[in-house]
C-alpha cells in the first residue's frame, strides 16, 4: 500500500472520501499502518493497534454522518498539529491516478 512507503521515517494521515460515500481515515508511522476505519463505522477498526487513536477520539463528538468529513480532520489536526480550513475543502485540488502494478 502506499500508506507504508509514504509514512517510512515519518507519520501520515490520510482523509478519504468520494461522491458515493466511501470514507476512510488511515494513521500510518515508519511503513506500518496503525489504524484505519471507515469514517462511518469508527469503532470497527482494523491495523497494527487499531485503538491507538481512541483517546483523541474520545474528545471529539460525531454525532452524524454529516459531520464525518468534520470529524476526521479534527483527529488528524489533533494528531499532526496542521489545521485545516474550510477554504481548503472548498477549492479545486489535483487527482493522480495510480495503477496498480
Amino acid at each position: 500500500l502506499v500508506y507504508g512507503e509514504v509514512s517510512t521515517g515519518a507519520q501520515m494521515v490520510s482523509v478519504f472520501w468520494n461522491v458515493n460515500s466511501v470514507t476512510q481515515f488511515t494513521y500510518a508511522v515508519n511503513g506500518q499502518v496503525i489504524t484505519t476505519f471507515d469514517l462511518l463505522f469508527p469503532e470497527e477498526r482494523s491495523g497494527s493497534d487499531p485503538d491507538y487513536l481512541l483517546e483523541p477520539m474520545s474528545k471529539l463528538l460525531l454525532i452524524s454522518e454529516d459531520q464525518t468529513l468534520t470529524f476526521a480532520f479534527a483527529l488528524a489536526e489533533s494528531i499532526t498539529g496542521v489545521r485545516f480550513e474550510q477554504d481548503w475543502l472548498e477549492e479545486k485540488h489535483r487527482v493522480v491516478f495510480i495503477p496498480p502494478m
